[in-house]
């Protein structure tokens, strides 16, 4: 009797029928309850948020609220469902209940904004994004944000409207976070071709600069390796043209990286903000002594400028922290016991 009761009440939240949900209840006023005990189970809302019935969604979740954050044996919620298949109007009924069911986490701590991102439902994406902006720099056990997903889903599409919001809420940090790979959303971009998303990638200096053109996975590769390991004559030029994307952004290989380590430029002339630093400090120390300046501040002023001097002199001859002295310091760590002895 029981099952049979479940089975109708689980037809009736597919169809939207309130009425039979009703009967339901009058044969047995408990069995929402019983429904809610179970820790992980499938909810009429997990039904009616999966079939789109978002009348029968409002009606349930009154009855039962708890039933918004339950999980069911796939490990998603009803928030999952609806983002995933891209109801909105159910979106936006569940996040008026409680916004923060935007991050919460279910199978392989997917959130709602992953399913999305998954499954190219940009309207529902762009409704959690709105309403629960935090769930971009969520990410699963793979250290996959939903940008990662989208990508390697091939939602061209969803990835540009992500890249769109990150730009518009300031949060360019995103673009240089890795997956368990170690690849950025630059590499993933790059090895599948999407040139669309390179060129926005290497766009701007400061979005440049976030994506960190020369940044190397757990193979070693920057995205200039990955793009000449999968470079085919028979792609299409504007594919063919990320090559060219990533030169103009100052990628390099990975071999180049360490080379331009070891062995690193020569100082440049001195760049216009160099210079004006420089012009500031000269300005700050353009005063006059009048005649009635007394001997004692005339004094204080030389030493004054005497100390500066000295360290202006010894910062340059011996700079701080420069890049020389990093590789020193990496080169040593990387020693062994054994070529240590070796190398004294």
């Amino acid at each position: 009797m029981a099952t049979l009761l479940h089975q109708r009440l689980s037809d009736a939240a597919k169809a939207g029928d309130i009425d039979e949900l009703y009967v339901v209840l009058q044969e047995d006023s408990y069995i929402l309850e019983a429904i809610d005990q179970n820790p992980f189970t499938n909810t009429p809302l997990h039904v009616a948020a999966n079939a789109g019935q978002a009348c029968f969604v409002e009606e349930i979740t009154n009855l039962k609220p708890s039933f918004v954050t339950k999980l069911n044996l796939s490990g998603y919620s009803p928030l999952h469902f609806a983002a995933a298949n891209g109801h909105v109007e159910i979106v936006k009924q569940l996040l008026k209940i409680d916004s923060c069911l935007g991050q919460l986490q279910g199978r392989e701590k997917r959130t709602p904004l992953h399913c999305a991102a998954m499954a190219g439902s940009i309207e529902a994406l762009d409704e959690l994004i709105f309403n629960c902006n935090n769930s971009l720099r969520k990410k699963t056990i793979q250290k996959e944000t939903a940008l990662h997903l989208a990508l390697k889903h091939g939602q061209l599409e969803t990835a540009k409207a992500l890249l769109r919001w990150i730009e518009e809420l300031k949060m360019e940090s995103l673009l240089s976070w890795t997956d368990q790979e170690g690849n950025t959303v630059l590499h993933l971009a790059t090895s599948l071709r999407q040139h669309q998303i390179v060129k926005m990638l290497c766009s701007g200096f400061k979005v440049r600069r976030a994506a960190k053109v020369n940044a190397r996975n757990n193979d070693g590769l920057t995205a200039l390796d990955l793009d000449e390991s999968m470079r085919h004559p028979d792609e299409p030029l504007e594919v063919q043209n990320i090559s060219n994307i990533l030169h103009k952004a100052g990628s390099i290989r990975a071999c180049d990286v360490k080379i331009n380590k070891l062995f690193p430029s020569p100082p440049a002339k001195q760049t216009r903000l160099a210079i004006h630093r420089h012009q500031r400090i000269l300005h700050f120390f353009n005063f006059k002594v009048r005649e009635d300046t007394s001997l004692e501040v005339r004094n204080t002023l030389m030493v004054i400028l005497v100390l500066i001097a000295t360290v202006t002199f010894d910062v340059g001859i011996n700079p701080l922290g420069g890049s020389w002295q990093d590789d020193i310091a990496e080169d040593e760590t990387d020693l062994s016991p054994k070529n240590r002895e070796e190398s004294n």
